[in-house]
């Protein structure tokens, strides 16, 4: 009975153990099975990760690309409406327009040719008065017949030009005003090479292939590459653009294999940029996966079944491997996520083409993207880890002492990674190996959980302040053409026009001393009257385009002679509240202050129907403010009125805003029922890069 019952509890016992041994046997092929699962997804989703992240590239720098194309567009444009604009061209003065012309930068190889649908009317690439070819050789009357942007220039397809044997892009506007041989339009020629330096200039990564093509799926060419796959990718590319698709991508089969096609269609130039890469380099990172799953997957099985050994001499209980299981599961899962979030955070980063640094609490770079890294390289940066671990506060204090005006750059951004402020925006100068170089930086701090974080990214300006300059210079030449007609106009209507008044006035009053009835006394009254009323209204306008003494009598003393002048011919009063430092600004501020005093009044003048006018410049310790205010009619009236008013005032108002934005001012314009006032402010001292930053 003893016996039995010893031998009762061993079997008991030996039963017991098995199912448990059993147990930590299956709990460890299930965690072997699953952790091979979790390897494959791992695994298969870096592969396919890898696959949207070079789509998301291809798109990108199609993106970037179409952007380029657009702002050289806007660029060529704006110098388009520019010339358009010239008085030389509405007084149909075409000698002095030619030369205009060619004094106005281009691109190189460029041309600009004024025409109608019968002749050629100028070009800049044939001498003024020199033999015209016909239109027929002219290959742009179809072109214009639907504006292809919002502002009126047309951006035509590739062309072929028979006279110069080359391709070329035309940008053209139809002119406002018709001339009396018809409609004109003014159009600037360009190459096709020019625009494919917004290709090169993008740097696409290895692999990729860039191309443009314009509105009728021509390539446009500026090497010998040619587009593969012509047929089949021209086909789907049409089809996409015909079901209103301006971004996306898609595969074709060709030759040596597909193609990933990535595109960009510009509404505002109906230009498409494409990026093609090899459909083999993109699914090239699945290819080793299956190699190294199944190297997984026999590590795991020998990991699982040396731990199963190990659990059944160690662990006393399955309720204790299931939950070590469980837990090791959830770490992983848990450091796999964190892993994703920052490769997905880091390949976001590196698609941008701004210079991107992610700073601490401190100050210090705890991440760069690949633009960052490809600026270090290229301007000799020697460190491998590209600033990753130096303070960044502490670099722009040293730059700071080597260029004081560096030091609002480091006072801003030490404001916003203490949190002082959110953002800081600024620019700078700096200057590369072979030309100089202009970056915007933009500094912005967020929160996330407990730790705070600084962006800071730098971006290349150059061209948009290449371009800005330009814009300057050309609005500077405008302006001074202006001034030269508004003097030469002066003179001619005071020598020539008021005297041939003058001499209809004695030759009338010679007929006043004949016999007339009294009917013709009438007449010849009413014709006397509007003569004199002519007369007047001649010398006013001529006074009020007289050039100023600036250089030798001051602002304050030249308004107030002029002022007087103006009453006097007017009989409306004037009042002038000038402070006197104002004569201490420099010549170029004061000369376009006395030009704003002169459209004002002649505004005033022309449209008020006013009574008086007081005319005010103040000091303030930075600033200079003018105003004009009138007690007439004010300027709110209905839509068609307002139409014919702005006709007439022709360049005045646009010509006060561009003369105060070349010193960094403003103009407003308030008007209503009691009168109009118009405020003029600009610094008193012109602030350094102020063009730049505007």
């Amino acid at each position: 009975m003893s016996a039995a019952s010893a031998a009762e509890p061993r079997v008991a016992l030996g039963s017991s153990s098995s199912r448990t041994r059993n147990r930590i046997a299956l709990a460890a092929a299930l965690a072997s099975g699953l952790s091979f699962l979790i390897a494959a997804f791992a695994v298969y989703g870096h592969a396919a990760q890898d696959r949207h992240d070079s789509i998301q590239r291809g798109l990108s720098i199609s993106a970037a690309a179409s952007r380029g194309l657009e702002r050289e567009a806007d660029a060529l444009g704006s110098v388009v409406k520019g010339l358009a604009a010239s008085p030389l061209l509405a007084a149909d003065d075409l000698a002095p327009f030619h030369r205009q012309l060619l004094a106005t930068p281009r691109p190189d190889g460029s041309r600009f040719v004024l025409w109608n649908h019968e002749r050629v009317l100028l070009s800049s690439a044939i001498s003024y008065g020199g033999h015209l070819p016909p239109i027929n050789l002219f290959p742009l009357g179809g072109q214009l017949m639907q504006p292809t942007r919002h502002d009126g220039l047309s951006v035509s397809e590739r062309l072929y030009a028979p006279l110069t044997r080359d391709w070329i892009i035309a940008l053209s506007l139809r002119l406002a005003s018709a001339a009396r041989d018809g409609e004109r339009i003014l159009t600037l020629a360009v190459p096709e090479a020019y625009f494919g330096k917004v290709v090169r200039e993008s740097n696409p990564p290895d692999g990729w292939m860039m191309f443009i093509l314009d509105r009728d799926l021509q390539q446009v060419r500026w090497d010998g590459t040619d587009l593969p796959l012509a047929s089949s990718l021209r086909l789907r590319l049409a089809d996409a653009l015909a079901r209103g698709v301006r971004s996306g991508h898609f595969e074709v089969d060709g030759y040596n294999g597909g193609m990933l096609v990535a595109f960009e269609h510009s509404i505002r130039t109906g230009y498409t940029v494409l990026s093609t890469m090899p459909a083999a380099q993109i699914g090239q990172p699945t290819y080793p996966t299956q190699r190294w799953l199944w190297y997984a997957g026999m590590v795991l099985a020998l990991i699982g079944t040396a731990s199963a050994g190990v659990a059944l001499r160690t662990i006393g209980s399955t309720d204790a491997l299931k939950s070590a299981a469980v837990s090791t599961r959830a770490r992983y899962q848990a450091r796999l996520s964190l892993m994703q979030e920052r490769e997905f955070l880091q390949a976001s980063l590196d698609a941008l083409s701004a210079h991107i640094a992610v700073l601490d609490e401190a100050g210090v770079i705890v991440s760069v993207n690949e633009a960052w890294k490809r600026f270090a390289k290229d301007n000799g940066y020697p460190a491998p880890s590209y600033g990753l671990g130096m303070n960044y506060l502490d670099v722009c204090a040293r730059a700071r002492l080597a260029d004081p005006a560096l030091g609002q750059i480091h006072d801003g951004l030490a404001a916003v990674v203490a949190g002082r402020t959110r953002e800081y925006r600024d620019v700078y100068r700096c200057d590369g190996p072979d030309r100089p170089r202009w970056f915007q930086m933009r500094a912005t701090r967020f929160i996330a959980g407990a730790l705070s974080r600084t962006i800071v990214a730098h971006e290349d300006i150059t061209e948009v302040v290449a371009i800005r300059a330009e814009i300057n210079t050309l609005s500077e030449r405008l302006l001074n053409v202006q001034e030269e007609e508004r003097e030469r106009i002066a003179v001619e209507l005071h020598d020539s026009t008021a005297q041939h008044l003058v001499a209809v006035s004695l030759n009338l009053m010679q007929v006043g001393s004949l016999r007339l009835p009294p009917s013709g006394r009438r007449i010849l009254d009413e014709i006397d009257r509007s003569l004199e009323e002519a007369l007047k209204e001649l010398r006013i306008f001529t006074y009020l385009l007289h050039p100023p003494r600036l250089e030798n009598d001051g602002l304050v003393s030249t308004v107030q002679d002029f002022a007087e002048g103006f009453a006097k011919r007017t009989d409306l009063e004037t009042i002038l509240r000038f402070d006197e430092a104002a004569d201490g600004l420099s010549v170029d501020l004061q000369r376009a202050l006395f030009r704003i005093v002169q459209e004002g009044l002649a505004n005033v003048h022309r449209h008020a129907e006013a009574s008086q006018v007081v005319l005010s410049l103040r000091l303030t310790s930075d600033q200079v403010i003018l105003s004009v205010a009138d007690n007439g009619r004010g300027m709110r009236r209905d839509r068609a009125e307002m139409g014919a008013r702005q006709a007439s005032l022709g360049v005045g108002i646009p010509g006060m805003r561009i003369r105060l934005g070349q010193f960094g001012g403003s103009l407003r314009i308030r008007s209503g029922r009691r009168g109009t006032i118009i405020r003029a402010a600009a610094p008193r001292v012109t602030p350094k890069g102020m063009a730049i930053r505007a």
